[in-house]
């Protein structure tokens, strides 16, 4: 499978304090040109932040968090904002990582791991000083990092193939290898993008940032408040069900 292959699943999402988020929808394309990443345009409601590399003022720089699922260039998706992949299929990893236990769920939570990976690339970091010095070579290094945070790569799933790619390639093992060593168990900002395809089935899920003022709406996992000292303070979290999805 090629590194543009990448798959887009999603579900609902649910929100803090009862609060249903509005869904968004946004076009899907191929990444700017020498990024072997995707682009994002939102074109309604709320997707995430344009910013960082490769973005303009309508669209953002993305990588897909599975494997198995796909999205077709230039179709309209529905997008809702999450801190899992649902449906996944390959892994369903929790806490995401290639020698976590699978949790049965269905659910695959974001890591802090690729939170951190993603969140450099959109600042325009170094990764501890390990960025290959092309767009071309970092985001084929980078979507192989998060591809490996994920658990995509575990022997027995459908892309076990790209182990070796990933393996091979020694900026996204360092990449990797800083990211997890530096990671402090908090999102970064940044948040799943699941995808649905018109007909409301799932497509490949993708990866976004959150303004400052948007993160309440999308409530973190409960391992990430504890990670960052907060989980006293935080009581009562209620799930709303979105139409046609399972609740978040």
């Amino acid at each position: 499978m090629s590194l543009r292959s990448c798959v887009l699943a999603v579900l609902a999402t649910a929100a803090l304090a009862g609060t249903a988020r509005a869904d968004g929808t946004v076009r899907m394309n191929n990444g700017a040109a020498n990024y072997n990443s995707f682009t994002a345009t939102g074109l309604t409601g709320y997707v995430g932040e344009n910013s960082g590399p490769g973005s303009t003022g309508s669209s953002f720089q993305t990588f897909c968090l599975q494997a198995n699922e796909y999205f077709t260039p230039n179709n309209i998706y529905t997008g809702v904002i999450s801190t899992y992949t649902l449906a996944e299929g390959n892994s369903n990893y929790d806490p995401s990582g290639p020698t976590a236990p699978t949790t049965g769920t269905g659910r695959d939570y974001l890591s802090s791991t690729t939170a951190l990976l993603y969140s450099s690339f959109r600042s325009g970091g170094t990764f501890g000083g390990n960025a290959p010095s092309t767009s071309s070579a970092l985001t084929t290094a980078l979507q192989l990092a998060i591809w490996y945070s994920e658990g995509e790569l575990n022997n027995g799933t459908t892309t076990y193939a790209n182990f070796a790619s990933y393996t091979g390639n020694s900026a996204a093992v360092a990449m990797f290898n800083w990211a997890n060593a530096n990671k402090d168990g908090s999102l970064y900002n940044v948040r799943v993008l699941q995808l649905f395809n018109s007909n409301g089935t799932n497509a490949q899920d993708q990866l976004t940032i959150l303004s400052p003022a948007q993160l309440s709406f999308v409530p973190l996992p409960p391992g990430a408040y504890a990670g960052m000292g907060t989980l006293a303070g935080v009581i009562g979290i209620g799930y709303v069900r979105r139409r046609r999805l399972a609740a978040v």
